[in-house]
């Protein structure tokens, strides 16, 4: 299941992040999933509760947000419609580029705050 690898790979990143600001526990880690990424968002948010049972983060969301996927052409600027992904251009024949939506990024790392009680 490459879910899973990417889940730990989601894990160890945010964990060492946190652990570089002395912050506990992860609250929510926010990752964009590109429409093209080849990853299953339910398959992934199983995997991260699996990744992280029984850590310090147990208990942490993962918060996926879709990212649309953009194909333009390099030679002539064509960009075909959504949901429609070509290899090569309708117009001149060149191998179509992906501009975005091809990836899982990692936007953002919530920490949980400790309450100080005076």
């Amino acid at each position: 299941m490459y879910e899973l690898s990417v889940a730990q790979e989601l894990y160890i990143n945010s964990r060492a992040r946190a652990d570089e600001l002395e912050a506990r526990e992860l609250e929510t880690v926010r990752v964009g999933v590109g429409e093209l990424a080849g990853v299953d968002a339910e398959l992934l948010r199983a995997a991260w509760h699996f990744v992280t049972a029984e850590s310090a983060d147990d208990g942490s969301h993962l918060e996926i947000v879709k990212i649309a996927a953009h194909q333009v052409c390099p030679q002539c600027g064509a960009q075909p419609e959504k949901h429609n992904f070509p290899s090569y251009c309708e117009r001149c024949k060149c191998h179509m580029r992906v501009e975005s939506g091809d990836r899982v990024e990692l936007l953002e790392i919530r920490f949980q705050h400790e309450l100080a009680i005076a």
